[in-house]
Parts: structure tokens; sequence; C-alpha cells
């Protein structure tokens, strides 16, 4: 992913957020879930999400997505579309 990839995916994600802000309850930390097969484009994402004061979490086994969703239920999913088991369309 190209650096205007990462900063088209960031700016979605905060006109996204900007919205869920907005509605925020003052004691409520959202949670992000970053589905990135890349570690080190993950690691961007959730270091700079972070300083936000957003609780992320990264995919840790991509053959349990739905059940890490589940367990997690994020208020925003960060998805790859080409990821090594699913395509990020099948979503």
């Amino acid at each position: 992913m190209g650096l205007i990839s990462m900063t088209y995916v960031l700016n979605k994600c905060y006109s996204q957020l900007s919205v869920m802000s907005k509605k925020r309850k003052v004691d409520t930390m959202y949670k992000i879930y970053i589905i990135e097969d890349d570690i080190n484009i993950s690691k961007t994402i959730e270091e700079h999400l972070s300083k936000y004061q957003f609780e992320c979490y990264t995919v840790q086994q991509f053959n349990q997505i739905v059940e890490e969703f589940q367990a997690i239920q994020p208020h925003l999913v960060v998805m790859d579309i080409n990821l090594p088991t699913y395509d990020g369309y099948f979503w």
C-alpha cells in the first residue's frame, strides 16, 4: 500500500470517527478492529489512531476473523481488500 492509499484510508477513518465522536459519551473508548496482513501498515494505523484515544485491535489469526470480530464488537473496522484468507470484498 502506498503513501497515497494509506492517507486515503486514514482520511476515511477520520471522517467516520468524527461522526462517531460527536455522539461519543465522555467515558467511552471506541473500538477499532484493524484487519491488515502487512504488519507495518497495521502498526502504523494502530499507533496513529491510538494517539486519539481509540482502542485498537489488530487481527491475530486470519482464519478466525469472524470469531474475533464477534468477541471484540468494534465500532469501526478498517479492512484490507487483499487478504490471505478472505477477500476484503467478501464482507
